[in-house]
């Protein structure tokens, strides 16, 4: 399905998702239409994340690209490591395609540059000395099975930790890679949604995964068109979820375990980790109980030993995680065009911005964005530091407030935005904000809401970007994409610092009980959604500053 298509498809969902939960809100809050409608919704919004049947913009289900890396680079980690797939790969298509064409520019993945092709010949000699002859020819085949497009060789390889590539070789090293094992390689991702969807369902119950389901489905950052019909690319994002599961129901040995899994392969959901340790530290401080969160962090160190030893299992050894290290310190040294963090709003110039420095022959060349960036980085490192850290404060100051460990843990996303830049299609966990209003309806339709308003945004945005600013895929693309989503998110933010000081403050000073603040805020909120002509500016400006001039010792 052309992008163009699947643009309009999304913005008339969200268009028609946006009226259903507000007149549900208001009319059907105890009737059944309500639910039935958002269902029939959600089953159309999860139709559509598959852009009904049409899969990629070729119509294929299979993400050739997506496979290429990672059911070749964990099937032959033992001889590729992390530096050789592409230098192995173009002499596999040198020796047996016939139709092959040597590209003009690689990616060196020693050095994660990209060079021209033959400046790697001498590399691609001592990959081949890696293999076995048997290896060699298995490989080959493997290799020029499945056509790929030649900009692939500009991608930044085989990535993964050791302990995914233990779990990935469970199922890649018993089959070839070809157009038929490609499909069953492309629909585990799928079992594992459906798993947690159903996870979801018994934990969280029929409204709230309806929310999760229809943001994952609509979510720019979860398309198809990232990692759909890949290979276990959603293994992290399983875990992740059975994580806020477990938090929820209290088990935090379970928990840790499924946290571990998460930070073991994909590491960043370690500040999910981190945002409950500070959660749990703040409680231990005040109450002097540590109990659970010891459990907590006893089983999340256990798992993380255990996937470190099996990732010692994956044919390199124990350097395979010193080799780990090395490349992803390498991959992270400089932000990529699809990286969405605070580095990537600071580091970013106009002419990046623009799409001035990108190659419009090979669209994966970012090497002069690179440059633009290392130049940036000298010059705007202490405003970088400056926006990160008050922003983690603020942030650290939220969580300890929080009143469950699931939402504290959820705080860890706003962590991950300051701090690191996840590769924007990891963003797909904004699916699971709506579970910090789960003590309450009204705040998850809310915060589904607001969220689904800043992907409209975004939907209308781009084809803007594209006509006007010829839009290329590396012109600092998350830059262009996320500007709505941080200020969307912002507003989330704030929106939930309101509603946890706010009505902390007002139990506090007026002796008000739980439900009279709900009354408050629903009203509230009725007014300003509903009632447009009597909204007061302020009114609700004394709304806001009473909340967050709230007595902080109220919020403990």
């Amino acid at each position: 399905m052309p992008q163009s298509i699947e643009f309009i498809i999304k913005i008339i969902l969200i268009s028609i998702v946006t009226v259903i939960l507000l007149l549900r809100r208001r009319y059907w809050s105890t009737l059944k239409q309500g639910n039935i409608l958002l269902f029939g919704m959600a089953i159309i919004c999860l139709a559509s994340y598959f852009n009904f049947g049409f899969f990629h913009t070729d119509g294929s289900f299979i993400h050739n690209w997506e496979q290429y890396h990672y059911v070749l680079g964990s099937k032959y980690f033992k001889e590729l490591g992390y530096d050789g797939l592409y230098a192995a790969g173009l002499l596999a298509l040198k020796e047996n395609s016939k139709e092959y064409t040597q590209p003009t520019l690689v990616r060196d993945l020693r050095t994660n540059q990209v060079v021209e092709a033959a400046a790697i010949e001498s590399h691609q000699k001592e990959v081949r000395n890696r293999f076995s002859d048997k290896r060699w020819k298995d490989f080959a085949a493997d290799a020029t099975g499945v056509f790929i497009p030649q900009d692939v060789w500009l991608d930044h390889g085989y990535n993964p930790t050791p302990a995914w590539t233990f779990i990935g070789q469970l199922f890649s090293r018993w089959l070839p890679w070809n157009t038929k094992t490609a499909y069953f390689f492309g629909f585990i991702d799928i079992i594992l949604l459906m798993i947690l969807f159903i996870f979801f369902l018994r934990t969280f119950g029929i409204e709230n995964t309806l929310c999760m389901v229809i943001l994952f489905s609509i979510n720019y950052c979860s398309r198809f068109y990232w990692t759909g019909g890949a290979f276990l690319r959603q293994d992290w994002f399983l875990a992740a979820g059975l994580g806020f599961c477990a938090l929820h129901k209290n088990r935090l040995g379970c928990a840790g375990a499924a946290f571990g899994y998460a930070t073991a392969v994909r590491i960043f959901p370690v500040f999910f980790v981190v945002a409950l340790i500070l959660y749990f530290a703040y409680g231990f401080w005040k109450k002097r109980t540590f109990r659970k969160p010891l459990l907590f962090v006893s089983v999340f160190a256990s798992t993380l030993v255990i996937m470190l030893v099996l990732g010692s299992f994956t044919g390199r050894g124990v350097k395979a995680w010193s080799e780990s290290f090395d490349n992803l310190k390498a991959h992270h040294s400089i932000p990529l065009a699809n990286d969405f963090g605070i580095d990537t709003l600071v580091y970013t110039s106009a002419s990046a911005f623009l799409g001035d420095l990108t190659d419009p022959e090979h669209i994966n060349n970012d090497t002069l964005i690179r440059k633009d960036i290392v130049k940036l980085k000298e010059e705007r490192k202490i405003l970088h530091l400056i926006i990160t850290i008050v922003l983690s404060l603020l942030l650290i100051k939220f969580l300890i407030q929080k009143t469950t460990p699931l939402k504290a843990a959820l705080t860890g996303m706003g962590l991950m935005f300051c701090i690191i830049s996840p590769t924007c299609y990891y963003w797909s966990m904004l699916a699971f904000l709506p579970l910090s209003g789960i003590e309450s309806p009204r705040d998850t339709t809310e915060i589904t809401l607001i969220t689904l308003f800043a992907n409209l945004l975004i939907y209308l945005w781009l084809p803007v970007y594209f006509v006007l600013l010829h839009f290329h895929f590396f012109t600092r693309m998350s830059v262009a994409v996320f500007y709505p989503q941080i200020i969307i998110l912002g507003v989330l933010l704030g929106f939930l610092l309101t509603r946890e000081y706010g009505a902390k403050s007002l139990l506090s000073a007026k002796k008000m009980q739980p439900d009279e603040i709900d009354d408050i805020h629903t009203s509230h909120t009725n007014r300003f959604l509903f009632n447009v002509s009597k909204y007061t500016l302020s009114e609700d400006l004394r709304y806001l500053w009473a909340a967050w001039n709230s007595d902080s010792s109220s919020c403990v």
